[in-house]
């Protein structure tokens, strides 16, 4: 392109790309940033197979190791993946000078000592960072319906083809600069299929991240083409008979200025496509307003793949004034979820997202499971895997928590209520061992006043350690039938309180009653 570098937004766009300006800082900085970033992203490793062990063992004796991963992933994969990526890449951006392969900034030589080290820790690190972004991204996906969430998705297959297309982007960026014309190609390419999965798929909840995805998109796809047909024809300096000839630079800078005036064109191209498709897909819904009984769903409307399906039950996310789902859309909703099931009856996603749907909204937790053990028996790939995974871990954790806050389905919260609860039998522990203590004092002949005075103390601080720690997990936790039960037997045993100890072993019998339920649907449903 033909752009003055002196101009405020050139330097914008330059030190947006971290790894440009970092390379200029000089060549021992850059292995300093380079190696800390290493050992950040093995460190977020080793806690990601940690926390895995944790899951498998169901046992969490440390918290802090999870809010460190979530921290350092959220900011190093998420939102940094690419600027990230190119700085482990940054030391193979290599060219050859006189038939010696030296580095594009540094000069230095790439095939020799020290450096081919570095370079090797580069790629290697590289693909390591894309494996675990792409786990990331495989997990990265919302499985309540009526999610608010701006970037809330019910599945990750778009994210997942998003994320190769980007990297295949970024690696030829790094990689292919002795070959212009080559990572010209697979820019377009990459950049055209990101628009063409994003908008084919619009797999956000909220519809208007979906038009501003897309028209970002359908802009990356613009300026990719326009530099590819830059690329092969910048060096013509041929006459085709009465043709004009173009002077290289006038060339550039007409083709640089035509890229930017499409830019906010195609923008607005890309976002009325994508809204498009949203609307057709709610007019497609609007078809099944009634079903029939005995009717075939295809002889109303024919869904070509089952992500159309998906799309098309988003007419039931209406609210009213106070915040309340519309029944009419959901009525609506789940007839065209009915109908897809119907059409695509080996879809694993079409069980998974009814299921959603039946157990967020409806409350069906019968009916839910049901469609997950469907979807359960036909072998669903990894990302679906992990959606039922989470399904299940959930509903775990909301076991575990009692339902109780709003956090209780939340792997943290889960973790923190067991650390509570381990606490909360020391100190009951503690209590009962200080009033045996106690009682095996008095039956000595004789009784020293300052070791009965002391045991006295002992007693009455672990009782009211025990009782204030049990009084701040009640609160978060108030129908955790394990832990009332415990809170009863504290009143029992330590405080003496046989009345207060029947209430809430009345009120743990009837949560215990109220799972035992809810898990005898569920292995009926998975019965049937």
């Amino acid at each position: 392109w033909k752009v003055n570098s002196d101009l405020w937004i050139y330097k914008v766009f330059y030190y947006i790309q971290i790894h440009l300006p970092l390379a200029d800082t000089g060549y021992t900085f850059y292995l300093a940033i380079f190696y800390l970033l290493v050992a950040v992203l093995y460190m977020s490793v080793a806690i990601c197979v940690w926390v895995g062990w944790c899951f498998m063992n169901d046992n969490f004796p440390f918290l802090w190791p999870i809010k460190v991963a979530r921290l350092v992933v959220s900011l190093f994969v998420s939102m940094f993946y690419i600027a990230s990526l190119n700085i482990f890449l940054m030391a193979c951006a290599c060219d050859k000078h006189n038939g010696v392969w030296e580095h594009s900034v540094w000069h230095v030589e790439c095939l020799g000592f020290p450096h081919i080290v570095h370079a090797a820790f580069s790629i290697v690190s590289g693909v390591v960072f894309f494996v675990v972004a792409l786990l990331l991204v495989l997990g990265d996906h919302e499985l309540d319906p009526m999610s608010k969430s701006l970037l809330a998705a019910p599945h990750s297959l778009c994210e997942l083809r998003a994320l190769l297309c980007k990297t295949v982007i970024t690696f030829s960026d790094i990689l292919l600069k002795p070959w212009p014309h080559v990572q010209v190609v697979l820019y377009a390419i990459s950049c055209g299929l990101l628009f063409y999965y994003h908008a084919r798929m619009v797999p956000h909840y909220v519809p208007w991240i979906n038009a501003l995805r897309g028209g970002l998109n359908m802009v990356l796809a613009w300026v990719a083409l326009m530099s590819c047909i830059l690329t092969y024809t910048v060096d013509w300096d041929v006459h085709y008979g009465q043709h004009t000839h173009w002077d290289k630079d006038e060339y550039r800078g007409i083709m640089t200025k035509a890229m930017a005036a499409g830019c906010p064109v195609l923008f607005l191209v890309g976002a009325g496509i994508c809204w498009g498709h949203l609307v057709y897909a709610w007019r497609s819904a609007l078809k099944f307003k009634e079903l029939p009984p005995g009717v075939k769903p295809r002889t109303i409307h024919r869904f070509m793949e089952d992500f159309d399906v998906e799309v098309a039950s988003r007419i039931g996310r209406i609210w009213d004034e106070e915040g309340v789902l519309d029944p009419t859309a959901l009525e609506l909703a789940e007839n065209v979820l009915r109908a897809g099931v119907a059409m695509k009856p080996n879809s694993v996603l079409m069980h998974i997202v009814y299921s959603n749907f039946l157990i967020y909204v409806r409350h069906n937790a019968q009916a839910g499971w049901s469609h997950l053990e469907m979807a359960k028996k036909l072998e669903p790939n990894l990302s679906y895997q992990f959606s039922m995974f989470s399904r299940h871990q959930e509903h775990k954790q909301k076991s575990a928590g009692g339902g109780g806050g709003e956090g209780s389905t939340d792997l943290v919260s889960y973790v923190e209520f067991q650390k509570n609860y381990r606490s909360l039998l020391v100190y009951h522990k503690a209590s009962l061992v200080a009033n045996r203590e106690f009682w095996r004092l008095l039956t000595k002949d004789t009784i020293p006043l300052e070791r009965l005075g002391h045991s006295f103390k002992r007693i009455d601080e672990m009782e009211s350690m025990a009782e204030k720690t049990y009084k701040l997990v009640l609160d978060r936790y108030p129908t955790n039938a394990k832990l009332l039960k415990s809170y009863g037997k504290f009143l029992e045993n330590v405080k003496n309180d046989p009345w207060g100890a029947a209430r809430y072993y009345a009120e743990a019998e009837k949560q215990e009653e109220l799972a035992e339920s809810q898990a005898a649907e569920i292995r009926v449903s998975h019965q049937w």
